[in-house]
């Protein structure tokens, strides 16, 4: 597993890399189901995608979607809800 952070303004940016053992398929239908994130990932109270843009990718830009979704983190004494704009290229197996 790797891991990279970095900040811009007003933002910041993450990178994580993990090998799985399963078909690509199957891999990327758990990463984009965000509506089933509470189910799957501690401490992810509320997860849902608000908006779906579809694209027609082309050569020039592999743009497939672009997923708006709303997530809620909860530890003990801090509440965090958030908001994120997810670029997906299945083209270029990249998200």
């Amino acid at each position: 597993r790797r891991s990279r952070r970095g900040r811009g303004r007003g933002g910041g940016r993450g990178l994580v890399v993990q090998d799985v053992n399963a078909p690509s398929d199957v891999v990327w239908d758990r990463i984009l189901d965000y509506d089933r994130y509470a189910d799957m990932v501690p401490k992810t109270a509320e997860s849902s995608n608000y908006e779906v843009v579809k694209h027609r990718p082309t050569r020039k830009d592999p743009l497939e979607r672009t997923i708006f979704t709303r997530m809620k983190v909860g530890f003990p004494l801090l509440k965090l809800e958030f908001y994120v704009k997810h670029m997906y290229y299945p083209s270029l197996h990249s998200l």
